[in-house]
């Protein structure tokens, strides 16, 4: 069994509404059911960043109850009650691994009968998982600095061409020596907020009455494109490097509440 080891700092005020982490989780594989173990005989290989890992978040929320009129009248009903709300999160991205999906496809020498001298595809290992990483590349086993132009064309620059592959060298009849979760995604920046109005009504039992409450809520407010994982399979050459798909954009919904 993998065991996480989380490292770095946390910090959660008391009575707090603003909550900030710097931190580092190291796992050797983070799904159950996933084929991170590239080789079941030296979990070392597989050692890396956990694939829920997120070195820097920032997550607050905030509540504004705006100031009522004086007095029981029309006006106070009308403009009292009223509260602004909001919830963000702004993170970098999580880390992901460049593996290769493709099967072995060995190649013969002319002897009889015939040897395996090479291979033309992945599983380079020939074990019949085709989960494997390559070798690591000439600018090295991670990337920084990148934007959300950077994710929708290619973090690799290679545009979805037959470069991408030659961009990670095969490491012939072995395991590659690329680490796991290396390169990392884009972050996540999103605002939930709120508009609230609260209004006392008379109830069936007791006294104290009820308080109806109307909500307007937007999701992502701010209509922000926040891209999801990037394609990391080498295989899949047209979208290799890319982040080919978004979170869900602004979304309004209305909602009555009654307590009591």
């Amino acid at each position: 069994m993998s065991i996480p080891v989380i490292q770095g700092l946390h910090r959660h005020p008391a009575g707090a509404t603003l909550g900030d982490r710097m931190s580092k989780a190291i796992d050797q594989a983070s799904k159950l059911d996933g084929s991170e173990h590239v080789d079941a005989f030296n979990d070392s290989l597989s050692r890396g960043l956990a694939d829920f890992d997120v070195r820097q978040r920032l997550a607050f929320t905030t509540l504004w109850s705006l100031p009522s009129p004086h007095g029981s009248g029309f006006m106070n009903k009308l403009l009292g009650g009223w509260e602004l709300t909001n919830v963000t999160i702004l993170q970098s991205g999580p880390p992901f691994s460049v593996i290769c999906t493709a099967s072995f496809k060995p190649v013969f020498d002319t002897a009889t009968p015939p040897n395996v001298i090479g291979n033309t595809g992945c599983d380079y290992n020939a074990d019949g998982t085709n989960y494997d990483r390559p070798n690591t590349p000439s600018f090295g086993n991670t990337k920084t600095e990148l934007s959300r132009s950077d994710y929708l064309g290619g973090i690799f620059g290679c545009g979805g061409t037959a470069l991408c592959g030659s961009i990670f060298p095969s490491p012939g009849l072995q395991e590659g020596n690329l680490g796991r979760n290396t390169f990392h995604g884009p972050g996540f920046a999103n605002t939930d907020f709120s508009v609230i109005k609260n209004l006392k009504i008379p109830w069936f039992i007791g006294g104290e009455g009820a308080n109806l409450q109307f909500r307007t809520e937007f999701f992502n407010v701010f209509n922000r494109v926040n891209l999801t994982q990037v394609n990391s399979d080498i295989a899949n050459l047209s979208n290799f490097g890319k982040s080919t798909g978004t979170y869900p954009a602004r979304d309004i919904q209305f909602a009555l509440r009654i307590a009591f």
